[in-house]
C-alpha cells in the first residue's frame, strides 16, 4: 500500500483462510494496494486459445500471429504475470502509478490510464465490471493509454486487461501481462 505518491508499506499479514488464502490489512490511511505475482509458464490447448482472444479481446495484430503459428502447428506456450491493484481512496483527484510492470490508474475527470514498463499503453482493450451490472463494459485506450469511464453508476467496480504479446525469439511462446484495478463509485453528496 502507498500513503502518498513513492510511499510504500508491506501489509499486515492476519492469517490464513483455508489452505490457500492469505488475509492482508492495508496500512491505516493507505491510499491503494497492489501485488505483482511472478511469471507462471502455462500451456494452452488449441481449441482453447479462440476462446481466450475472444474473451480478452486480442487485437488483429495478435488474431494473426496466432493464425500464423497455428498453420504450423506449435503449441500456445505463456508466461503469464498477474498484477492486482485496489484503490481504497474515492479516486475524484486520480491516484499514483504504482511499480509493478502493467498497472491501471485512475486519473482525474473519471478516466483511467493504462501504463506498461511505466509507459502508457495505446489501443489496449479494458473491460470495466460493475458490482450492479450484468455484463462487462469494453473500451480501448488512446494513443497516451486513456480511456473515459464514462458516466458509471455508484458502486464497485473492477477494470481488467491483457497485454499479450508474442515472443520474437521463441516462436509459439507468448508473453502476457494481466492487470485488474478494483474501485469504488462513491454516490454523489447531497
Amino acid at each position: 500500500p502507498a500513503d502518498e505518491p513513492g510511499g510504500e508499506r508491506s501489509m499486515r499479514p492476519l492469517g490464513y483462510e483455508g489452505s490457500r488464502a492469505l488475509r492482508l490489512q492495508a496500512t491505516p490511511g493507505a491510499r491503494s494496494c497492489w501485488a505483482q505475482l511472478v511469471p507462471l509458464d502455462v500451456e494452452v490447448q488449441p481449441h482453447l486459445v479462440d476462446v481466450y482472444l475472444k474473451e480478452i479481446r486480442a487485437g488483429a495484430d495478435t488474431l494473426a500471429a496466432w493464425q500464423a503459428q497455428r498453420r504450423l502447428g506449435l503449441p500456445w506456450r505463456e508466461r503469464y504475470t498477474k498484477h492486482a491493484r485496489i484503490d481504497l481512496g474515492d479516486g475524484i483527484a486520480g491516484s499514483a502509478p504504482v511499480p509493478m510492470d502493467m498497472d491501471l490508474v485512475r486519473r482525474a475527470g473519471s478516466q483511467l490510464q493504462v501504463l506498461r514498463d511505466g509507459r502508457p499503453l495505446a489501443g489496449q482493450a479494458v473491460e470495466l465490471l460493475g458490482g450492479a451490472m450484468p455484463f462487462g463494459v469494453w473500451r480501448r485506450s488512446d494513443e497516451a493509454g486513456m480511456l473515459a469511464l464514462g458516466p458509471l453508476p455508484p458502486g464497485q467496480w473492477l477494470a481488467r486487461a491483457v497485454d499479450l504479446r508474442p515472443r520474437a525469439d521463441v516462436p509459439g511462446e507468448w508473453d502476457s501481462r494481466f492487470v485488474t484495478l478494483a474501485f469504488e463509485i462513491k454516490p454523489p453528496v447531497r
